[in-house]
């Protein structure tokens, strides 16, 4: 199937940073990339979803959407809570569960200018969070990933969080 890719605000392509390839996709803190009105199943009992970070991060900005899919009543996020240094997840606007200790406490400073490895896995009723390679989060939970309908979107560089939408900042790779 086609899919139609939409560019909000201006992400741009950024060829001095990156880890992969030719480029990566620099996002400012207003803007972000979607799939229009995907059907990928994004919500089954088996799910993954990775991505390369290279923060730029703002003290007075709390959160970072990494990715999202559906809306804030219908779906998920990945994002970054600065105030609390955790990677979490949330399923329809709510947080499923987080990184209980700081991200420091693994040793991983998402200010030292480097890429970071995130990612979330769900396989039957247990989910993770693994940064760098380290699992810095754990659940299980029957929690589930409702379908989402098919004129939602996948999104790169948001997520709702706290009742409102989050934007991604740095670049964005893989």
């Amino acid at each position: 199937n086609a899919r139609t890719l939409g560019n909000i605000g201006g992400v741009t392509l950024d060829t001095t940073h990156k880890k992969w390839g030719a480029g990566s996709a620099a996002f400012n803190g207003s803007s972000y990339l979607y799939v229009a009105s995907t059907d990928w199943d994004l919500y089954s009992a088996d799910f993954g979803a990775s991505l390369q970070w290279l923060p730029d991060l703002d003290p007075a900005t709390r959160y970072y959407g990494l990715m999202a899919y559906g809306n804030y009543s219908n779906g998920w996020g990945l994002f970054y809570d600065q105030t609390n240094d955790i990677i979490a997840f949330n399923i329809l606007g709510s947080w499923a569960f987080s990184t209980p200790p700081r991200l420091s406490t693994y040793g991983i400073d998402l200010s030292d200018g480097a890429w970071h490895h995130i990612e979330v896995n769900r396989w039957a009723d247990d989910w993770g969070i693994w940064v760098d390679g380290r699992q810095c989060g754990y659940k299980t939970s029957g929690d589930s990933l409702l379908a989402v309908s098919s004129e939602q979107h996948f999104y790169v560089g948001l997520a709702y969080v706290d009742s409102a939408w989050r934007y991604g900042r740095g670049n964005l790779d893989e």
